[in-house]
């Protein structure tokens, strides 16, 4: 018979914090009620949470509903900002409505489609032309057909290393 998975209960902080805004945007009849049914708390516990974040009579949650919407509002207001400093990083026309974050990311996005930012090239091997092999050090790379490319230098085969250092089997 199989068993179905009940929900954890979580501990008085984590469920305060959680409720802010969940009582800030409740619309029902019996706040109490449905927050013991939404938190899985009983009525009792409910009631006393409710005290707790002070939203226990209407005249209370109507407060802590409209600090909830000018957070909410303040937090809309700073995302414009942000996407605001990088228009003007990108120097991208842009003549809407400055507090919209929406209206902004679309033209931010619109900007990245219109310019893509270039990758860089691949480095190629001088001597055959495939693609070089980063190792885990920097500024060393391999090819596949036995050259090693230090930087921006000239090619350098291994068998030329072997000649100039004196040491056998490199690879």
């Amino acid at each position: 018979m199989a068993t179905s998975k009940k929900a954890k209960k979580v501990n008085c902080k984590t469920r305060l914090r959680k409720a802010r805004p969940w009582v800030a945007t409740f619309q029902g009849a019996d706040i109490v009620a449905s927050y013991a049914k939404y938190f899985k708390v009983d009525p009792i516990c409910a009631q006393r949470d409710l005290e707790a974040m002070k939203a226990s009579t209407p005249e209370q949650r109507k407060e802590l509903k409209q600090a909830h919407d000018i957070r909410k509002q303040k937090e809309r207001e700073e995302k414009a900002a942000r996407f605001m400093k990088k228009i003007e990083k990108r120097n991208i026309a842009y003549d809407g409505n400055k507090s919209d974050p929406r209206a902004i990311l679309k033209a931010l996005k619109e900007d990245r489609v219109a310019n893509p930012i270039p990758k860089p090239p691949k480095r190629r091997c001088k001597n055959c032309g495939k693609v070089m092999k980063k190792q885990q050090f920097t500024g060393l790379k391999y090819c596949n057909c036995g050259t090693i490319q230090r930087g921006r230098g000239k090619a350098v085969t291994a068998y030329e290393i072997e000649s100039i250092f004196g040491i056998e089997n490199i690879f």
